[in-house]
Parts: structure tokens; sequence; C-alpha cells
């Protein structure tokens, strides 16, 4: 099977990978990964989940409870659930967003980093999740030159964040408050939520690297 993905943009942070007997594809939009899923169904080759939890678990500062949402997630996946998986993963996604604005907050001794973030509504909240961890890049900027791990932390975390945030708030949204009209052929099938589980992984890992580069700024050893 041969994927055309020439529009890769060749320095960009890919969204998910997949390793087959033929080789390993890279992928970096959410269009390419719809086509290599839609690939794979047509083949009848399957996806198996459990290297995106083993991955997951090897992430800086990935704690229990975000490895069971993630677990569970990927069970009910696996189960071709629908509704279950949704509301997981919105709810780790804003779990780990407010512990990047937590980490973020206490470095720049804002107590109410996290309240005014947990306050906004709708599309506020990644506004405001992209300008706080700005104030944090200029803060370092102003004391001290950006080592290269950090510079490619922050830039990974300004390409992914977009991407990601807003189509998992917006599903975990329609699944977690339907109205009565609502259709179930109108949200997301469970082959989307697989493409999903696929991209989820690279977002969790941008995330977590940036905290732990924001938490060892301020730490003991700093």
């Amino acid at each position: 099977m041969t994927l055309d993905l020439s529009q890769a943009p060749p320095s960009g942070t890919p969204i998910a990978t997949h390793t087959t007997s033929s080789g390993t594809v890279t992928i970096f939009t959410t269009e390419a990964l719809n086509v290599y899923m839609a690939a794979m169904r047509s083949s009848q080759e399957m996806m198996s989940t459990i290297p995106f939890l083993n991955q997951f678990k090897k992430y800086p500062r990935v704690t229990d409870l975000m490895t069971s949402y993630f677990e569970e997630f990927l069970k009910c996946t696996d189960n071709k659930l629908r509704i279950a998986p949704s509301i997981l993963i919105g709810a780790l996604s804003e779990l780990l967003i407010m512990t990047l604005i937590k980490t973020a907050g206490e470095f720049l001794e804002d107590p109410n980093a996290l309240s005014s973030y947990i306050e906004k509504k709708g599309d506020r909240k990644i506004g405001y999740t992209i300008t706080i961890i700005n104030k944090v890049n200029e803060r370092i900027g102003q004391e001290r030159s950006l080592t290269t791990e950090e510079t490619n932390c922050f830039r990974k975390f300004s390409e992914i964040v977009n991407h990601m945030f807003d189509s998992i708030r917006l599903n975990r949204n329609e699944y977690a408050h339907p109205k009565p009209e609502t259709q179930l052929s109108e949200l997301p099938d469970s082959d989307s939520l697989l493409c999903q589980a696929s991209a989820f992984n690279p977002y969790v890992k941008v995330i977590m690297e940036l905290i732990d580069v924001i938490s060892n700024l301020h730490s003991p050893q700093s």
C-alpha cells in the first residue's frame, strides 16, 4: 500500500506515525491521516492501539490518572464505541492543558492563571493558552537565550496545539452536551476516533515535554 505524503512539511511536527512490515509512515495533516485510514480499511488492515498506550506512558510527567483516561479511551475505541471515548479524550485533553497552564502560572508567579483559563469559554480557551505560553517564552528570553531543546518545544507547541485542541474540544462538547434534535449520524464515527487516537500521542508528547521544560525552569536544580 502506497500513500502519497509529498505535501507533508519536511520540518513540521507529525501528528501520527504507523509502522508496518513494509516500513513506517509519518503523517503531518488530518487530511493525510484520513486518507491513510481509509486505505487501511479498504485493504482490511487493522491499526493496533497497544503501541499508543505504551508510547503514552514514556512521556515525561505523565500521571496514573492521565494514563487511566487514555487507556479507557483506547479500550472504548477498540470496541468501536462512539460517545464514551469522545468524552474521555476530551477530558484528558482538558487535563493536559490545565496542567500546562498551572505549570506556566507557577513559573510566571501568576496565582490566577488556572482560574482565568477555567473561566474562559470556547475559542477564548485556546487563545488564553497561547498567550500564557508566549509569556513564558518571552520571560525566558528576557533572562537568557533559549536552548535548542526549549526552542523546539515552544515551536512544536505552536504547530500542533491549534490543530488538535479545537477538534477534540468540539467533539467532546457535541457528545457531552447533546441537543434534543441531535442525530447520532451527525457525530464522528468510530473510524474518526481511531484517527484521533493515532494523532493524540504527538499532541500529548508536545504538551508534556513543554510542561517538563517549564517545570525544570523553576525547580531547585535550575
